[in-house]
């Protein structure tokens, strides 16, 4: 038996996968763009970086500390939520340049680090989710 319902277990590792999809396609785009260094991705990413470790920790307690897993989402949650608002911050403040085409090339990556926020806010209700009906 799992320690969560095989549905949820499926929409979790679908979120993981999408998570982990958008952080290649930000390093193949990253490489692409031949960008050398961000000061407007460093926040964000130092940000998702945090947030997937907080994503590893809710998981682990699955097996580990069922009766934490909710709260362990609910950080994860927050540091998604960082994400997002440090994606809101730096496109206004890209957007108020020069359009150039290292602002395009920032913007484009900027959006990357918005979708994985999205896909970790995603697997975070999949564990709230699923914890509460194990309840």
């Amino acid at each position: 038996m799992t320690p969560i319902d095989r549905e949820d277990l499926f929409r979790l590792s679908r979120s993981i996968d999408d998570v982990l999809d958008d952080l290649r396609d930000f390093m193949r785009e990253w490489n692409l763009y031949g960008m050398k260094d961000s000061n407007v991705l460093s926040l964000p990413l130092d940000a998702v970086i945090r947030a997937v470790r907080e994503l590893r920790r809710a998981v682990d307690a699955i097996v580990r500390e069922p009766d934490g897993v909710v709260e362990a989402a609910l950080v994860t949650k927050k540091a998604a939520t960082r994400i997002h608002r440090l994606y809101q911050a730096n496109m206004a403040a890209l957007l108020r340049q020069q359009v150039s085409t290292d602002l395009l090339k920032q913007r484009e990556l900027l959006r990357r680090l918005e979708s994985v926020s999205m896909h970790l806010n995603e697997a975070a209700d999949v564990l709230s989710d699923a914890s509460i009906k194990r309840g």
